[in-house]
């Protein structure tokens, strides 16, 4: 009995009903002659005898297994049977095995240990000793200062007699004949003696520039400018006010008057000797001036009490010019004195018994050298040429002293001076011992070191403290 297919497209409800399973099985068994719906290709494994899926085009499928069933028919609608085909085996459903499944060991999994674990000992782990670990001690370096070229005569000798310079018995006298007695003269050289003129004070006082106009401007900013004589007179002559600037502000002027007081001096003119006498012999204007007034003249008489008073003045100024004649060339005297005496001035070893300094006892010895410092500082001191000046002025304000006056005398400078060193020494912290050859003590250190100067020092305040002593108790007699 053949099966009627529905044509494709129509829905699976408006299809017709399908027979029963078992009627078309049973019909596929009882014909032996049904074939396969599709050919058997050639080499192809026949598939089995008894339909396992019914395909969506009504035709019947033999296939063992689930894949591919009814390709090429729509699909599957149904299968058959109580059991489903088993799907054949995927070609590779295991992968192969991995050619190198587990990673081959690694040929060094452990580190070779190194070549040099521990550090070889260091050839030197102690440094060496230093070759020189204390210092050398300082070497100090002396300074030997140019000794002073102090006189040493083979013996001593007494103090020379040296003449006092003349001086000027006293300032040259004034002669009082030459100094003039005509009192036309004295007033006439002191500018005193004045005739009276006619001036323009506007003029005169324009051109010293003290005349200036009336104010001009705004308030504080009002200004005024200043006028020549020409301009100031033309202002008065129009009725204008002018300005005098005094020194005290502006002073109204609307006058020539009120500016004649001013001008003065230039309205008195100064005249000679000879035009005073004329015009008082003409009855003209004669007029003596005094601190700025002008009185006028009308007989010489008038003229008498001004012109001792001026003779006097000038008697004294030529006394006082004799006067410091007479002292320059006292001064000039007493100075020749002085430098006489300094060219004359005895040896260190005429004022000191040379024995008695130089002790044993005060012997030193310093880089090599032995000499007594106390002495040799008292002989520079001596040899300075400010002391020998001060010994020499002494001298010179008594001339007449004796060897052993002179020598107590000197002692006593040179004392002073020793004196001096013992504050030097201290000065500033005691920095006086850098300063060398600015003071007389031999053989000291140059300033390398701080200890350097401290030695300086030192040794200058105990220089100054044993030399007084010293040079007291062998000043020769």
């Amino acid at each position: 009995m053949s099966k009627i297919k529905p044509a494709r497209g129509v829905p699976p409800a408006q299809r017709p009903a399908r027979p029963a399973a078992s009627a078309a099985v049973a019909l596929a068994l009882a014909s032996d002659s049904l074939k396969l719906s599709r050919p058997i290709r050639d080499g192809a494994r026949p598939e089995s005898s008894t339909p396992t899926a019914e395909c969506n085009d009504g035709s019947y499928s033999h296939s063992e297994h689930a894949s591919g069933t009814c390709s090429g028919h729509g699909g599957v609608e149904q299968w058959l049977g109580a059991t489903r085909p088993v799907p054949p085996p995927v070609d590779n459903p295991v992968p192969p095995p991995v050619d190198n499944p587990v990673p081959p060991p690694v040929d060094n999994p452990v580190p070779p240990p190194v070549d040099n674990p521990v550090p070889p000992p260091v050839d030197n782990p102690v440094p060496p000793p230093v070759d020189n670990p204390v210092p050398p001690p300082h070497r100090p370096r002396y300074f030997w200062m140019p000794t002073y070229p102090a006189i040493m005569p083979t013996e001593a000798r007494r103090l020379p007699a040296i003449p006092m310079t003349p001086r000027p018995s006293g300032p040259s006298p004034v002669d009082p004949n030459s100094v003039s007695r005509d009192p036309f003269v004295l007033t006439a050289e002191a500018g005193r003696l004045r005739t009276q003129t006619t001036v323009d004070p506007v003029a005169i006082l324009g051109a010293k520039g003290e005349l200036y106009g009336a104010p001009t401007g705004w308030w504080i900013f009002k200004i005024h400018h200043q006028l020549s004589g020409a301009d100031a007179q033309q202002a008065l002559s129009s009725k204008q006010t002018i300005y005098l600037n005094d020194g005290n502000g502006y002073q109204p002027i609307n006058s020539a008057k009120q500016l004649l007081p001013l001008v003065q001096q230039e309205a008195h003119p100064a005249v000679t000797a000879d035009q005073g006498r004329q015009l008082l012999a003409k009855g003209q204007p004669v007029f003596l001036e005094t601190d700025g007034s002008f009185s006028r003249i009308n007989q010489t008489s008038q003229l008498d009490p001004a012109a001792n008073e001026i003779r006097a003045s000038q008697l004294q100024n030529l006394q006082d010019q004799a006067q410091a004649s007479f002292e320059s060339q006292v001064h000039a005297a007493d100075q020749q004195d002085i430098q006489n005496r300094l060219d004359a001035l005895p040896a260190f070893n005429s004022i000191y018994n040379m024995e008695g300094l130089n002790m044993a006892n005060m012997m030193v010895t310093e880089d090599g050298r032995d000499f007594n410092r106390n002495l040799l500082t008292a002989m520079n001191i001596y040899s300075e040429p400010d002391t020998r000046q001060e010994i020499a002025e002494k001298w010179h304000e008594n001339p007449n002293m004796s060897t052993s006056e002179f020598n107590q005398m000197a002692n006593s400078v040179i004392n002073e001076k020793v004196g001096q060193l013992f504050w030097d020494a201290n000065w500033d912290g005691g920095s006086w011992g850098t300063y060398l050859g600015q003071q007389p003590v031999p053989g000291l250190r140059y300033p390398d070191t701080q200890g350097d100067v401290d030695w300086n020092t030192q040794t200058i305040q105990r220089v100054a403290s044993e030399l007084p002593m010293l040079l007291d108790a062998n000043v020769l007699q």
